[in-house]
């Protein structure tokens, strides 16, 4: 069976797009990133809303790129060159 080796890139919070807005709904101001649409978070200030978006990011590539992850592609990798 051929073994292919597999690059996972890491990435880190700051590699994104975000942007902050106020919400009156929300009377906070709201922190989003462009490629996590469903991501948000908010802050009483601008920065407190910015700080908070790059801390659930962070959180979302630890699960995107730790230990089971790296294990289920390798799992997908193999099973696609056995085909």
């Amino acid at each position: 069976m051929a073994r292919h080796k597999i690059e996972v890139r890491r990435f880190k919070a700051d590699d994104y797009y975000y942007s902050v807005a106020w919400s009156e709904e929300d009377h906070a101001f709201i922190g989003r990133v462009a490629e996590f649409p469903s991501l948000a978070a908010h802050a009483r200030t601008l920065d407190g809303a910015l700080r908070e978006i790059k801390k659930v990011v962070g959180l979302v590539l630890e699960d995107l790129t730790g230990p089971t992850s790296r294990s289920l592609i390798r799992s997908a990798s193999e099973l696609t060159a056995e085909n």
